[in-house]
């Protein structure tokens, strides 16, 4: 079964190492003979975690962050690619506390803004929805405070 791993490709990711974190997956991944599909993506904005590598898992994409080039083996080590424990997972995305208060706002390239798709091009999820430059969202929270454990 071919695992789906996904890293971001944006400007922020590349410059703190996306380009040398998805080599070393790759790399290991072959050095195992594990079959791994890398989808570069857009950022989920929480730099912090850059480079940020989701893993497709049954329960939904699992994250692990922030992922250096020599992270990866033990990453390998552990299981990640089937969502497993290891130091640097931050868990479900979307349970994230960062997350679940925001909107997924999604366009696809040659539809007019205001169209509909989810992240896997198919029906829309439960936190898909069109988008309405209207009404951007804005907080005056640090998203740093929902990553730290409660106290």
């Amino acid at each position: 079964m071919t695992a789906r791993i996904f890293i971001s490709r944006d400007s922020t990711a590349l410059a703190l190492g996306a380009d040398s974190t998805a080599r070393a997956i790759e790399a290991e991944a072959r050095k195992r003979g594990m079959d791994v599909a890398i989808v570069r993506n857009g950022s989920r904005g929480m730099f912090w975690l850059e480079p940020l590598v989701e893993i497709d898992a049954p329960a939904g994409r699992i994250g692990f962050g922030p992922i250096k080039a020599s992270d990866v083996p033990a990453l390998f080590d552990a299981g990640f690619e089937r969502g497993n424990v290891h130091g640097l997972r931050v868990g479900p995305i979307e349970m994230i506390p960062y997350f679940e208060r925001q909107e997924r706002l999604l366009a696809q390239p040659g539809f007019p803004i205001g169209s509909l798709t989810s992240s896997s091009g198919t029906s829309p999820g439960p936190h898909d929805q069109p988008l309405d430059t209207g009404r951007i969202p804005v907080s005056n929270e640090n998203p740093r405070d929902s990553m730290r454990p409660a106290k």
